[in-house]
């Protein structure tokens, strides 16, 4: 504890022997200190040690890297501002240490662990103290020495301990005491107390200690053994109740001035909008509690530990007095409730897990899941350490220097001789430009997610979700004034933009290893979903965007465009060609898109200029904040880039890069598929040396993809450019010719990965088929804690992430990867990837021993049996199957709806893609399944009738007595099957007459489905009503929950060609 202008810095330092329930039970006893050194840390298999939020962690340099254990480790306590300390790398796993600044010092502190038995760690730590003395401006810079020094020497050990004092001994300490000497270095911890208690003699020894400079030494308020710290063994969304806060909001809505009447001016637009801001605000002031973080630094700690902590630290100052008397029973009462201590921090670990597991519901056992699937942490608060510039070696420590390296990388400037767009006229709007509505705000609130970070306001989605009848009728004017007063307030434009590490990246000195997520006004939010929701309908209902543009758009995925890749190529091979395949990549795709060419390309595409001019103003003005560590920068300008953040951001980037789609001349064997910022350039040709030179001219031509990265402002980096040439005849070791661009050579490699799969140049997958494998296996590594037998979660709850983790994570894209298993007439063995199934099923064996606690030796189905779980190879029929068949119900404007056509049509004898595989596997037929269409209903549609469904099948009756006595005809229908036979039937009742009937039969039960039948009855109902000549109302009951949502759905789902004819 040092003196500094009456502020203190108190330091812990403690070897905790690698005890993992030692250092659990320190973090529970050092939230008043600064820093906390520790010295043989408990370190696990994976190289993690364990602290908490509370704590950011100093590892040793290299601390992942080096096969040596580390035996040094800092704790810095979060409230230290980030701005006042750096870490200093010191290459071994036995030192760390830290730089601290002061408004009048500058403080070096090491914290060491030096073994017994050489003194290599020591004269490491000499040089080093010695560099950073050499490099410091400051004349007056400060250091300090503390950790498990392991000497003996009279100048710190007790008199009694001489058998310590042997010559290798005092000659070690001696080589100490010159370094101490030799940078003029204090002990601050007086000489003769102990800081070791042997564990069988209980001898007390101080190998433990403390050395600083003459400056510290001097403001030095305390320095002591602290033996209450002694070890065993060495935020949520707070409870808001609803009601009063609707309440409470309503009453202040009241006094907002009338927006019935339209909003005429900017002026009174501001003052509606800070009305409103405020009386949500202040709703929120007065009605929500403030988060209450726990007391204790790990959630299974409790009161009962925490008394029974402070009850040891009260036995060990009691023990510590009467040390002189080694036989004294408090001795062994003391000794006796430490260990007691330690057991039950085991035990209270063991328990809140265990009951966190147990009490796992539906709901939670999905957070478990993410939990466990996450991987290992240390569980500390993470830190942006010091920063460079891109080519230069200088570290920036300062939070303001870092934050505009990454101000930099986040929002790069647009460089001044970019090239303009053309100046061609713009072609008429493609559609008329429509307002807001009422019903698409109302949507857009329900579509909110919950317990999401705020923006700058701190009005949370939360608000507008649960108040979205109270909101949106201030809010629809105000949405609507934004074009009409061509208005777009500043207070949306303002954001924070939370910098979070790139997981798995090996240097964090670097700005490119961190992304930007913007938190933004969530009002202004709700707009842009309105707008993008709108100018996404229609934009694909006029075919407006790239055939080959998959990501991001209704009706499309990302086994789309894998399909029609391995399509592409298998067709080339058929025909005696070959193919090259190109996968760019985009640096800092997002930020570093220009505004002005954005707009040229939506009118060019035939936006309307009233939402191109919204959109213009929207994005001119931007201010961000960011925000790492404890820090929140000053305001910056955002000049260019698209909010990643925004529901409008993955829209309009789609349009920024249509150009570098649509620069693909078809006519020379090019192609390009794009998702989102992922985009693969294929060629076909006679010779790989054609391909690549077609390759070459997309790259490099007037209007190619380079001049759209020039024009673009988006560089391609050449090093993570991936080049593959699908050519069957090529040898094991030969990749083909290489990519001579004018800016670098791409090199050919065997494999590359897209889109989550990695593409070979054989298409035999055999590569992706091993990294499924590693992370099914990895997935089972991490939950194999969950699913134990005794103190795990249920097993209706493994079972439910086995199939909806597990399986759909191991078997991404398998319709692409896998051909089906199965048998063939006439042949022995099974045909399709019987292999590769066979590996995966490993994981699904593991899978079930882990569900069932079964014996290895137990068999496969019998485990399956018990838990009504399909074999292995079903299973993945099963997905295939599924995707399979929704690429049968493909519209005609979707690329592949010829190609499956084609590979349903025709099973070819050679280079079979795996649509051809598929759909000859499971006899899929297209002609004969439905066409479900990309988009169906404007956004904001409501069905031109009232839809009321009971919560179950007593409210239904209650429901239906009421509604027979409505006024008008009623009519009842259903559908269902019977012996294999689909139907449906609509009867219609009016007081005094004959009932009147409708019967449909549709079919086979092979063909047809009781949803189906449920609709055609329907159908039926409404024919009946529209006959009914008189009526000037009717009501229509179904007992069908799925039919009736469809009803009032206005996205495409099956089945719904019915409801729209």
């Amino acid at each position: 504890m040092m003196n500094d202008d009456a502020k203190t810095l108190k330091i812990c330092q403690l070897n905790v022997n690698k005890s993992n329930t030692a250092q659990s039970a320190l973090l529970h006893s050092i939230a008043d200190f600064d820093i906390v050194a520790l010295q043989e840390p408990h370190i696990d298999f994976l190289k993690n040690t364990r602290a908490s939020q509370n704590w950011i962690v100093i590892y040793p340099t290299g601390h992942k890297d080096n096969e040596a254990t580390s035996r040094s480790l800092t704790l810095v306590n979060k409230r230290v501002s980030t701005n006042s300390w750096t870490a200093i790398p010191v290459p071994s796993p036995d030192i760390t240490a830290l730089t601290l600044r002061t408004p009048t010092t500058l403080l070096h502190l090491f914290n060491i662990y030096n073994p017994q038995d050489n003194d290599l760690v020591q004269a490491r730590l000499a040089r080093e103290t010695r560099r950073l003395l050499r490099d410091d401006d400051e004349e007056d810079a400060q250091v300090v020495w503390l950790g498990d020094f392991n000497r003996h020497h009279p100048l710190w050990d007790d008199e009694r301990n001489m058998h310590l004092f042997t010559d290798q001994n005092l000659n070690r300490a001696e080589e100490l005491i010159k370094l101490l000497s030799a940078f003029d270095l204090h002990m601050l911890l007086p000489e003769g107390i102990p800081t070791l208690e042997a564990m069988n003699t209980k001898n007390l020894t101080r190998p433990d200690n403390v050395f600083a400079s003459k400056g510290l030494a001097d403001s030095l308020l305390e320095c002591r053994t602290a033996l209450d710290l002694r070890p065993p063994a060495t935020d949520h969304f707070p409870v808001v109740e609803w009601p009063e806060f609707r309440t409470k909001l309503v009453l202040r809505l009241q006094d907002l001035p009338d927006v019935e009447k339209g909003i005429p001016t900017k002026e009174s637009f501001n003052v509606i909008l800070d009305a409103l801001m405020n009386a949500l605000t202040e709703t929120i002031e007065e009605t929500v509690p403030e988060t209450k973080p726990p007391p204790f630094a790990k959630r299974w700690y409790s009161k009962e530990l925490n008394n029974l902590r402070r009850e040891v630290g009260r036995l060990g100052r009691r023990a510590w007095k009467l040390r002189e008397f080694p036989d004294h029973p408090i001795h062994r009462e003391y000794r006796s409730l430490r260990n007691r201590y330690g057991d039950q921090i085991r035990s209270a670990k063991r328990a809140h897990w265990d009951a966190w597991l147990e009490e796992a519901d539906t709901r939670s056992v999905w957070t478990v899941g993410k939990y466990i699937r996450a991987g290992s942490s240390d569980g500390s608060k993470s830190r942006v350490p010091a920063l460079r510039r891109p080519g230069s070696t200088v570290l920036e420590q300062e939070n303001e220097a870092k934050s505009k390296i990454l101000y930099e990388t986040f929002f790069p400037q647009p460089p001044p001789d970019i090239e303009p767009p053309d100046d061609d006229p713009f072609p008429p709007n493609a559609f008329e430009f429509a307002h807001v509505t009422n019903e698409q705000i109302h949507d857009a609130c329900h579509r909110l997610k919950e317990f999401k970070a705020s923006g700058p306001d701190g009005v949370p989605n939360e608000v507008y979700k649960r108040c979205a009848d109270l909101l949106v009728p201030i809010l629809g004017p105000l949405f609507r004034a934004t074009f009409d007063l061509q208005y777009y307030p500043d207070r949306w434009k303002h954001s924070i933009t939370v910098v979070l590490r790139k997981p798995g990246r090996s240097d964090y000195s670097i700005a490119k290893s961190y992304r930007p997520i913007a938190l933004m006004n969530c009002m202004g939010k709700i707009l842009s979903s309105c707008v993008t929701e709108m100018v996404e309908f229609e934009l694909e209902k006029l075919g407006l965007l790239p055939k080959h543009h998959f990501g991001g758009r209704a009706g499309r995925t990302t086994t789309d465009s894998l399909h029609l890749l391995t399509k592409t190529v298998y067709d080339a091979w058929r025909t005696k060609k070959v193919a090259s395949i190109l996968f760019l990549d985009v640096e800092a795709a997002f930020p570093s898109a220009i505004p002005e060419r954005l707009f040229h390309e939506m009118r060019r595409l035939g936006i309307p200029e009233t939402i191109v001019g919204w959109l213009r103003r929207k994005l001119h003005g931007r201010r961000t904040k960011l925000s790492f560590d404890d820090f929140v920068s000053e305001l910056f300008v955002i000049l260019s880039g698209i909010d990643q953040g925004c529901p409008l951001s993955v829209l309009l980037y789609k349009i920024y890069n249509l150009v570098l789609l649509e620069c693909a001349n078809a006519q020379n064997g090019e192609m390009a598929l794009g998702f989102i910022d992922d985009v693969a350039a294929v060629a076909i040709g006679k010779t790989l040396e054609s391909t690549t030179a077609a390759l070459k001219s997309y790259m490099e031509r007037r209007g190619g993809a380079k001049h759209w990265s020039r024009t673009r402002n988006s560089r391609f980096e050449i090093s993570k450019l991936n080049l593959v040439h699908a050519d069957p005849s090529l040898g094991a070791n030969d990749m083909g010719p290489p990519l001579a661009l004018s800016d670098g050579t791409v090199q050919p490699t065997d494999a590359a990965k897209f889109l989550g799969v990695w593409i070979d140049r054989k298409l035999s997958f055999k590569r992706q088929a091993e990294y499924a494998l590693k992370k099914g296996t990895t997935w089972l590594m991490q939950f194999g804690r969950l699913a134990r037998p005794k103190g795990g979660i249920s097993l209706r709850h493994v079972k439910s992430l086995y199939q909806q983790m597990l399986l759909p994570g191991m078997l991404y894209a398998a319709s692409v990867w896998i051909t089906p298993q199965r048998a063939i007439e006439n042949r022995q063995r099974l045909y399709g990837s019987v292999g590769v199934i066979r590996k995966l099923a490993r994981v699904h064996r593991q899978a079930c021993i882990m569900m069932t606690g079964a014996m290895r030796t137990t068999a496969t189905d019998v485990m399956e049996a018990h838990l009504n779980l399909l074999p292995f190879h079903l299973l993945v029929d099963k997905m295939i199957m599924r995707e399979i068949s929704r690429l049968c119900t493909l519209p005609p404007t979707h690329p592949l709806h010829r190609h499956v056509k084609q590979a349903a049509a025709r099973y070819v004898q050679r280079h079979r893609s795996p649509l051809h595989e598929t759909l000859e596997a499971y006899k899929l037929r297209p002609t004969e399944i439905e066409t479900i269409d990309a988009v169906r209903l404007p956004p904001g549609w409501r069905p031109p009738f009232n839809v009321s469904m009971a919560e179950n099948k007593d409210a239904a009756l209650e429901e239906e007595e009421k509604w027979a006595y409505k006024p008008g005809p009623h009519v009842y229908t259903d559908g269902s099957d019977v012996d294999g036979g689909v139907g449906a039937a609509a009867v219609l009742l009016r007081p005094g007459q004959q009932p009147k009937v409708l019967r449909y039969h549709l079919g086979s039960a092979k063909h047809h489905t009781v949803y189906e039948a449920e609709i055609v009855g329907l159908v039926l109902g409404v024919t009946l009503i529209a006959r009914e000549l008189s009526a000037r109302v009717a009501s229509c009951a179904a007992d069908n929950t799925a039919c009736l949502q469809a009803s009032k759905n206005r996205k495409p789902h099956p089945g719904h060609y019915l409801i729209d004819k």
